[in-house]
């Protein structure tokens, strides 16, 4: 690898037991000029994490020992804002929701293409890791969307990814009607598997851990269009 590319290349976390992918997935990423840190178990992730500054992390699903789904969910408890690509043979919705609400910012199915985990690993890096955006409030509602948390009057609300996603949508356009594609568009993107039925099933959760645990109701449903939250 060309050393003065190398110097200022971002640095790739690999965590992948398969040893013949894992080789394969170095060598690909190594040849895009990016620096790789190569694991073949959950057990040294966090150390890695603690010890350098990690730009993207490729995670498995089936570790041993710790699985990836556990590993996104630590990983997020102390380094919020770094890119994670789950890779896994679980390509079921159910799975690649529970990435999702997991913390990952994306998802690949095996086998898949290394020229296209590339191009997700570079879409993903475009976003950068060093503007934190602002904290958000509407009615005694507070999220943080760098540290993805939010409160209610005070009282941490322990939201999952997705829930927080959503929720930080409705607070965006609070007072404004958001249509159920609109929400499924800015969530969950373009994932043709995942369909507007899921939108109502996240804001039932929402309601029932931001609303009526606190006797609320402030995120309506406008019948045949969507919802709104109040301001």
């Amino acid at each position: 690898m060309d050393d003065k590319k190398t110097k200022h290349a971002p640095i790739v976390l690999l965590v992948e037991d398969d040893d013949d992918l894992r080789r394969s997935t170095k060598q690909c990423l190594e040849a895009e000029f990016y620096q790789v840190r190569e694991i073949s178990d959950g057990i040294g992730v966090m150390g890695v994490l603690e010890r350098e500054r990690i730009d993207l992390v490729v995670l498995d699903v089936l570790l041993p020992v710790v699985d990836g789904f556990e590993l996104c969910r630590r990983i997020r408890e102390v380094s919020s804002w770094t890119p994670i690509i789950m890779t896994t043979a679980l390509g079921s919705v159910e799975e690649k929701l529970k990435g999702f609400d997991y913390g990952a910012d994306d998802y690949l199915t095996k086998p898949f293409s290394l020229v296209e985990l590339v191009a997700r690993s570079r879409a993903l890096l475009r976003r950068g890791q060093n503007i934190r955006p602002p904290m958000l409030e509407v009615l005694d509602i507070q999220l943080d969307p760098y540290a993805k948390v939010a409160w209610r009057g005070g009282v941490e609300l322990n939201l999952a990814s997705t829930e927080l996603a959503v929720l930080e949508v409705l607070m965006r356009k609070a007072g404004l009607v958001i249509s159920r594609r609109s929400i499924l568009k800015l969530v969950w993107g373009s994932a043709p598997e995942v369909t507007e039925n899921i939108v109502d099933q996240y804001v039932a959760h929402l309601r029932r851990k931001v609303d009526r645990r606190f006797g609320r109701s402030d995120i309506e449903t406008v019948y045949g269009v969507g919802y709104r939250l109040k301001k």
